[in-house]
């Protein structure tokens, strides 16, 4: 599969994939398709033409595990 210079901006300017490291992506496309990609660009083509869920941790969660505190329940 290839992306193309134009198709690749318009993937870039999605906001939901920025915060998503590039091996993390990679691994998702590999498990949900079975297909190995080497391009950020690729996998997110991929995840957009087959959807599939991506967990993102609770932003509270995160922030308390990066300080190392722990959360009130």
């Amino acid at each position: 599969m290839r992306v193309t210079s134009e198709a690749e901006q318009c993937l870039a300017a999605l906001p939901q994939f920025h915060g998503i490291p590039t091996g993390v992506l990679l691994r998702i496309v590999k498990l949900k398709t079975g297909l190995i990609v080497t391009s950020r660009w690729t996998a997110i083509a991929l995840i957009q033409s087959n959807p599939c869920p991506i967990p993102v941790p609770n932003p509270t969660q995160a922030a308390a595990q990066i300080l190392g505190e722990k959360l009130l329940p």
